[in-house]
């Protein structure tokens, strides 16, 4: 099944960005909730990776299918001397560039929660963020 595959499915089962208001509801609804509920581990994150140096959340950029492109938000997971440098975070736990937070953060997934704020502005969908995880 190729990229251009999964998107007609995806279209055809209710699942794109233009279509379904019900499907748009339930990101965001799902987004919320889970924001709240997981914001104490979030904030206990925030603070680990303030403590380590630098800031605790970063963006890069990421492509959808169609081409369009928005800001990602995550944890910072490597240390900031890499990221300076133009490191490129593949944000695999095994590196030696990821701080000891961040090995931490990437091998529980912790480091995906801020795109939660992603789903809520609907740059991403509940489905498309946990292809993340």
């Amino acid at each position: 099944m190729g990229i251009g595959d999964m998107a007609t499915t995806r279209r055809r089962l209710g699942y794109s960005h233009s279509g379904n208001t019900a499907t748009k509801v339930g990101n965001i609804f799902g987004a919320v909730m889970s924001t709240v509920f997981f914001a104490p581990l979030m904030f206990v994150a925030y603070v680990l990776v303030r403590a380590d140096g630098g800031p605790a959340i970063v963006r890069h950029e990421r492509v959808r299918g169609g081409g369009t492109s928005f800001m990602a938000w995550r944890f910072r997971t490597h240390r900031q001397a890499v990221e300076a440098v133009g490191g490129h975070p593949s944000f695999a736990s095994t590196e030696p560039e990821l701080s000891a937070v961040g090995s931490i953060l990437s091998r529980t997934r912790i480091e995906v929660m801020p795109l939660l704020y992603n789903v809520i502005r609907g740059d991403l969908t509940l489905s498309e963020m946990m292809d993340e995880v």
